[in-house]
This record gives C-alpha cells, structure tokens and sequence, in this order.
C-alpha cells in the first residue's frame, strides 16, 4: 500500500498537534515529524498524540534541513522518536557512511532488545540542484542497504529527468519499498503517479504555503483534485502539455468527469520546456521507454500545438486532415497498435463559441 505522507512542522507544540490532528482528519496515513523544524521535546511530546504512524525525520541542513549539530546528535534524536513510539526513522545516507557513530546509534533502536518497539530505516539521498550523474548506482546501493525503505529526491531540471524517477520505482519499488521523487514543477507527476507505481508514500503538505520540497501538492489536491483513493497499477494516465501549466483547468475539468463517469482514470500536468527536443523526449519516452505507463491520451496547449502535429506526422501517425491545415494538433491519442493520431478540437469550440453568440448554425458563417 502507498502511504500519504504530510510532514508537521511548526513553531509550536500546539500549532503542531493540530496540524497532526488535521492531516489525519485529511486522509494521511503517514505523518513526518520533521524534528529539524519543530521545537525542541517535539518527538517525545507529539508522537504519543499520533494515530497514524510516525516518520521521524531530523534533516541535515546539506540535504534541506535546518538541524543543528553532527550527524551522531540527529541520530539521537531519532533514537527519542523511537522511543516514543515512531514506526520509522529516516536519515541521510551520506551520513550512515560517513559516520560510525550514528550508524551504532540507529542500530541500537532499530533492532532493540525484546519488548522495546522497532522501528524502521529509511535512508534517503538528496540533491536540491538537479539529477544525480549516476541516479540508477545510487538506486542500486540503497536497495543493497541495510534500510527497510529506499527513498531518493532530486530537482527535475527538465520533463526528461522525471522519467528517470518513474524508472526507479518500476525497476526497485517491487524488490524494497521505495521512494522516488523528482522536484520542482516538472516533477509534481512523480508525486501524483506515486500510488500508480507502487511506491512506498509519497508527500503532501497540509496547506498551501506548508510544503517542505518544491513541487509538493497539498493534502487536499491530491486527495480530491487528483483521485488518490480512486487510482492503482491498473489506473489509466492522460495528461495535459504545457509550458507554463499551472494554471490549467484542464485536470480539474477531466478528473471531474472522471468521477462522474465512473473512469478509472487519472490527468495529470505535465510541464515541458518550450523547446521541441523536450517536447520529443516526453513523447519518445511514453511511446518506448514508458508504454507500462499506461498514458492514453495527451492534450497539448501553447507553446506545443506545431510540435503535436509535426511530431505525430513524423512517427507515422494520422493527423485529422483539417488540423493539419490549421497547423496544429491540441489532442493526441495513444492507439491500441502503438501509433499516434492527432486533432485540433480547439476550431470547433471557438466556431461552436461564436455560433451560439451569433444564435446560428455553423453553415450560416459562409
């Protein structure tokens, strides 16, 4: 099962216990004590209040974090979250390798004597600038690691860096659990595709303004907006391709009728670079790499409607014969044999726009 994780942090012991309260009220099923911002006695004083099961986490400030002190005095840290009943621990991968000390520490809990509670590891690895050159070694070790969860997060500097999230948790999600993220705008489908590919959670702040890595949607978002309790592995994808994306309705409009049609479906956006190389590398990347994706259906807006058209005419696929005099295609639809076709419905709703102005029929424009 994935788990939905909000992280708690705040400037009080109060404002935190409420905000436990409220994620568990929101549908989190797991809830990260970032111990690094939160005031000092937080795990001993929080995790007792839990209902859903407690990550403990006490972030360096090299990996994002605002922890002060080594690597031994966070590793304490989490020994307290154990001892006060937290389920598991997560700490820097970096830091299990550089220091014995903590890795005696975390031992020392994690595998206590017989009636003590016992937690899992985490390790984790970060990198707040972009892809790690050797992403699938590091993949590799973690899953050969001593941890119970693997967990990786990294900025996605461009739509092709995403994919190699997704072929993370293809590949290692069945092996270890496993958590794969890539950050930032480009990567907010490696969070919303989290349950589709098995991972292990992935993470949603409380509210707007709350979150603790670029590109994290809200609880709610991803609760309602895009159908967390309403997809699996046999969830079909569509997107929408834009740049900027944002700001589209476009998931909000389908994800509706979704639910109101019963589809086990999910639209997601997809933010790729105006350039028409990284507008190839989504579609190559879902038309071989990824067919196990499931994507079905693309729509496209500005700055991609001429790449749509010239890239589906490229792969051998039909193109509707009035978008091609138009000049742009703003729908793509994956095929059963594993070719393209592409229209422009984008004409017909501004003719269909001025006809009802006009209270008239298409044919009395000529």
């Amino acid at each position: 099962m994935t788990r939905l994780a909000v992280p708690i942090c705040a400037a009080t012991l109060d404002d935190a216990a409420d905000a436990m309260r409220r994620a568990e009220r929101g549908g989190a099923d797991l809830l990260e004590l970032r111990l690094d911002l939160l005031p000092a006695q937080a795990a001993e004083k929080l995790t007792p209040l839990a209902k859903a099961p407690v990550l403990a986490t006490c972030r360096s400030r090299d990996e994002g974090g605002e922890a002060d002190g080594g690597d031994a005095a966070r590793a304490e840290r989490l020994r307290t979250a154990v001892h006060a009943g937290a389920a598991y621990v997560d700490f820097e991968w970096a830091a299990w390798n550089r220091s014995p000390e903590s890795r005696r520490v975390l031992a020392d809990v994690l595998a206590p004597p017989a009636g003590v509670g016992r937690a899992k590891l985490v390790l984790s690895a970060h990198d707040f600038t972009g892809r790690p050159s050797e992403l699938m070694t590091l993949a590799q070790a973690l899953w050969a690691s001593p941890a119970a969860v693997a967990k990786i997060a990294y900025r996605a500097n461009g739509i092709a860096d995403v994919f190699d999230a997704l072929d993370i948790l293809h590949t290692g999600a069945a092996s270890k659990p496993t958590i794969a993220l890539a950050m930032g705008e480009a990567g907010v489908i490696s969070r919303l595709l989290a349950r589709v590919l098995g991972a292990f959670c992935t993470f949603a702040a409380l509210e707007t303004g709350r979150s603790t890595a670029p590109g994290q949607p809200t609880l709610e978002q991803i609760k309602t907006l895009y159908r967390w309790d309403r997809t699996d592995a046999q969830t079909e994808l569509f997107g929408v391709i834009g740049y900027p994306i944002a700001h589209s309705m476009s998931p909000a409009i389908h994800n509706a009728a979704f639910d109101a049609t019963d589809y086990h479906g999910l639209y997601v956006p997809l933010l790729v670079e105006p350039e028409s190389a990284a507008f190839d590398a989504l579609l190559d990347g879902l038309m071989a790499r990824h067919r196990w994706l499931r994507f079905r259906g693309l729509s496209v807006t500005i700055p991609h409607k001429e790449n749509a058209l010239r890239y589906t005419r490229a792969h051998g696929g039909a193109v509707e014969p009035l978008a091609g005099r138009i000049g742009a295609v703003n729908t793509i639809r994956f095929e059963a044999d594993d070719t393209l076709t592409g229209r422009n419905t984008d004409y017909a709703a501004a003719i269909d726009a001025v006809c009802a102005a006009l209270a008239c029929r298409r044919s009395d424009l000529q």
